[in-house]
C-alpha cells in the first residue's frame, strides 16, 4: 500500500471519528437541554406555590373590590400556569418557560417520577377542594376565585366568608 493511500485512510478515519464524536455530542446535549428544562420547570412549580400563597393573602387583605379583582386575576393566572406546567411535566404537552415562550415537553418515562408527579397533582386537587370548603362561594380551584361579596367592607377580613 502506498504512502499516499495510507495518509488518505488516516485522514478519512480521523474525519469520520470527528464527525461521529460531534454527532454524539449533539445528541447528548439535546437530551441534557430537555432534562434541564424539566428541572427548571419543576423548580418553578415550587416558586409558583409560594407566589399563590402571597397572592391569596393579597386577596384576603384587599381593601376594596378593585384590589380584590386584581388579586383574584393574579392568583388565577398563577394557578393556571401551575396547572398547565404540572400536566405538561407529567403527561407531556405545552407550557410556558420562564420567558413566557411556549415549550413542548414529552411525557415522563420514569415510573417513580411519574408517580411523584401524580401524587403532587392529587395534593393539588385536594387543596382546591379544601380551599372551597373553607371559603363558600369560591370556585373549587384557585384558578379563578370570585371577589368577596362585601364590596363595601373596609376591614381586612370579610364577615361573609
Amino acid at each position: 500500500m502506498r504512502i499516499s493511500t495510507r495518509v488518505f485512510l488516516a485522514a478519512a478515519t480521523f474525519c469520520g471519528i470527528t464527525i461521529l464524536t460531534s454527532i454524539g455530542t449533539r445528541v447528548l446535549l439535546d437530551g441534557q437541554r430537555a432534562s434541564g428544562l424539566m428541572v427548571n420547570l419543576a423548580g418553578r412549580q415550587r416558586m409558583l406555590t409560594q407566589r399563590m400563597t402571597k397572592e391569596a393573602l393579597e386577596l384576603a387583605n384587599a381593601a376594596d373590590a378593585a384590589q380584590r379583582a386584581a388579586a383574584a386575576d393574579k392568583l388565577g393566572g398563577t394557578a393556571l400556569l401551575f396547572d398547565d406546567t404540572l400536566a405538561a411535566l407529567a403527561h407531556g404537552g405545552i407550557t410556558r418557560d420562564a420567558a413566557g415562550d411556549p415549550v413542548a415537553l414529552t411525557a415522563v418515562a420514569d415510573p417513580d417520577a411519574l408517580a411523584a408527579l401524580e401524587a403532587g397533582a392529587e395534593r393539588w386537587t385536594r387543596f382546591g377542594r379544601r380551599s372551597t370548603r373553607r371559603s363558600p362561594g369560591r370556585t373549587p380551584r384557585p384558578r379563578s376565585p370570585t371577589p368577596c361579596p362585601c364590596s363595601s367592607n373596609t376591614t381586612s377580613r370579610c364577615s361573609k366568608r
